[in-house]
C-alpha cells in the first residue's frame, strides 16, 4: 500500500491545497507491506518527479517506511501519481498507486500606505475602524509609559519626529505603528500583517524600553507601509 500526501494533505481529489507559486512543496510517500510475506526491490516512482528516494528497498510483513521528495509549486492545477512496486520471495510482482494534487496560485501584490497618506486622508480612517482623535494608548496601551506619547491622538502620532534616546525611538515606532495599524485594518489594503500582529509587536517593543528593539520594529513596519498604496 502507498499513501501519498502533498504538504501533509492526502489530496486524492482535486484541487487539493492552494499553494503560492514558487513556494516549497514536500511530497511524502508512506509505503506499507500489507501482505503475508516479506518484500524486496521496493521502489517508488512518481510520474512527475521520477524515482523517489526511500530509506530502504525491503519491507517485512506489516513494516512501513516514508519516502520524501521536494519541489517548488507551479501555477495552476498540479497532479502527480505515485506507484510503488516490489517482489515477493517467490518472485511475484506487487504494486499500488496513489495520486496527489495541489493548485498553484500567484502571490498577491502586497500593499501598504505611508504615515503621510493617512495624515492627509482622514476620510479613509472610518473604513479602517479608527477615528483620528483616538488616543495612542487606546490602541497601544504600552505607550502610556511614555509621557506625552500615549495621550496624543492617533493623527498627531503621524507627525511624531524621532530624536535621540529611548523616547525618540518610541516616537519613530508609534509613527510607523499607527500607519501600519490603519493599513492592516483597512479592507482595501492587502497588508502583510494583521492588526493583532501590529498591536502585539509594538506593545512588546514599547514595553521593552530598549532603543534598538523599538527602532528595529519601526523599520520593519515602515518597510511594509511603503509597499504601495492602493487608496486614493
Amino acid at each position: 500500500d502507498i499513501e501519498k500526501a502533498t504538504n501533509g494533505h492526502d489530496a486524492d481529489v482535486g484541487p487539493g491545497p492552494e499553494l503560492e507559486v514558487g513556494s516549497a512543496v514536500t511530497w511524502t510517500y508512506v509505503v506499507t507491506n500489507t501482505g503475508q510475506v516479506g518484500l524486496v526491490d521496493v521502489q517508488v516512482i512518481d510520474d512527475r518527479e521520477g524515482v523517489i528516494s526511500c530509506p530502504r528497498s525491503s519491507l517485512a510483513v506489516g513494516e512501513s517506511m516514508t519516502c520524501t521528495a521536494h519541489g517548488l509549486a507551479v501555477q495552476g492545477q498540479y497532479q502527480n501519481l505515485a506507484t510503488v512496486t516490489g517482489r515477493t520471495s517467490d518472485d511475484r510482482g506487487v504494486e499500488d498507486r496513489d495520486p496527489s494534487r495541489y493548485f498553484g496560485v500567484e502571490q498577491a501584490s502586497l500593499q501598504g500606505c505611508t504615515p503621510g497618506y493617512w495624515k492627509n486622508h482622514p476620510d479613509s480612517w472610518a473604513a479602517a475602524g479608527f477615528a483620528t482623535g483616538q488616543s495612542v494608548e487606546s490602541v497601544f496601551p504600552a505607550a502610556g509609559s511614555y509621557p506625552g506619547l500615549g495621550s496624543a491622538s492617533l493623527i498627531q502620532a503621524l507627525d511624531f519626529n524621532g530624536g535621540s534616546g529611548v523616547e525618540g525611538a518610541a516616537r519613530n515606532l508609534l509613527r510607523a505603528a499607527v500607519a501600519g495599524l490603519l493599513d492592516a485594518s483597512h479592507p482595501g489594503v492587502d497588508y502583510p500583517r494583521t492588526p493583532g500582529q501590529i498591536v502585539s509587536d509594538v506593545n512588546a517593543a514599547l514595553a521593552s524600553g530598549d532603543h534598538d528593539t523599538m527602532l528595529a520594529v519601526a523599520a520593519d513596519i515602515d518597510q511594509d507601509n511603503n509597499l504601495g498604496c492602493p487608496l486614493s
